[in-house]
Order: C-alpha cells, then structure tokens, then sequence
C-alpha cells in the first residue's frame, strides 16, 4: 500500500492484532532516514541454527508447537544467544524502540487480553523484542527501494 495522505494509516496485521502506523511522509520520513539508516538493524541470523537446535533438543519426544508459534519461539532463543558486545544490542534495541515509538499510532484486537494502546507514547515498552524486531523490519520495508524498485536504477 502506498499511502497518499499523512492520516492514511499503515496496517500490519500479526496473530490477530492489528498494527496501526503513521505513513512515512514528509518530515516524517526525513527523519526517519537520517536516523537510521546509517545502522544496522539488530542481527540474529547468525544465532538461528543454533536456536534451532536448542529448541529441537528441548522439544524431542515431544510434540512441536505449530508453525508460526515455532518460528516465534526460535527467534526468541536466538535474542537470548547474543551478547551484548560494547552495548551494541541495547543500542540496537534501543534505536528500534525509538522508532516504534515515533511510527505506531495504536493497535486493535478483538482479543481482551491484548492491552489497551498506551498514552505515554512508549508503546514499545508493551512489545517483545522479537516483535519490536518484526514491525520495524516490515516498517523499514516501506522506506527503503530495493534493486529494482528503484526508478532510476
């Protein structure tokens, strides 16, 4: 979806909640990219085969959780494998709560467990940080043009 107005919200739905984002336009998105583009978002891949593995030992002769709850879960354990190295994971997470906290304008569910959106303007003090890692990643996706999604490339 390419939004065509400041108030057009941007929607991101994930198991049963949906995400409500204000459109990068404008200062907005100028602001946006001169934050962070210049870094790197937080990376676990180098983590995952072993999360993987973890999660396979933890699980054996047991039934594992379906699909989307495994992937959920293996992404967690490789979080929890990373070392913080010279603060560079809080400082990741801490540039990826910043921008939560700029982008996400509230959230719905039909769920009543999910929370009510928070005033205080930290949403992502509400978020775990795989999810914080997921919206960012699918938000960031709306601001950068990849290879051939460039006009003039």
């Amino acid at each position: 979806m390419i939004p065509i107005s400041k108030d057009q919200k941007i929607k991101k739905e994930i198991d049963g909640v949906v995400y409500l984002f204000n459109p990068p336009i404008g200062e907005l998105e100028i602001e946006l990219i001169s934050s962070v583009e210049t870094n790197e978002t937080l990376n676990i891949k180098p983590y995952y085969e072993e999360a993987v593995k973890i999660l396979e030992d933890k699980y054996k002769g047991s039934r594992k959780p379906g699909k989307r709850k495994w992937e959920k879960f293996v992404q967690e354990e490789a979080i929890s494998l990373m070392k913080p190295e010279g603060g560079t994971f809080k400082k990741h997470i801490g540039e990826i709560d910043i921008t939560i906290n700029k982008v996400l304008c509230g959230w719905e569910s039909n769920n009543p467990d999910v929370p009510k959106f928070p005033d205080d303007g930290n949403p992502a003090g509400f978020l775990p940080i795989a999810l914080k890692q997921a919206l960012f990643e699918w938000y960031w996706s709306h601001l950068k043009l990849e290879g051939g999604e460039a006009k003039n490339s």
